[in-house]
């Protein structure tokens, strides 16, 4: 869960986006609302970046199968 938790932008920066998606998608705008979903995208990839690095939040190994 720590590592999800740090992949989440902001609750005020993901509605805005969504406000304007919405607003892009209402007007026709189907290029607007491509720039607007690539941008958060964006900001997703450089928050999972950012916690790349960071040691207590990358992914514990699985387990390994029992086999029969």
């Amino acid at each position: 869960m720590p590592l999800l938790a740090n992949l989440a932008a902001p609750g005020d920066v993901v509605r805005k986006h969504h406000r304007d998606l919405i607003a892009a998608f209402e007007k026709g705008d189907v290029n607007g609302a491509g720039r607007i979903a690539d941008e958060y995208l964006r900001m997703g990839a450089e928050l999972a970046r950012g916690s790349a690095a960071k040691p207590e939040l990358q992914p514990l190994p699985m387990p390994a199968l029992e086999t029969r």
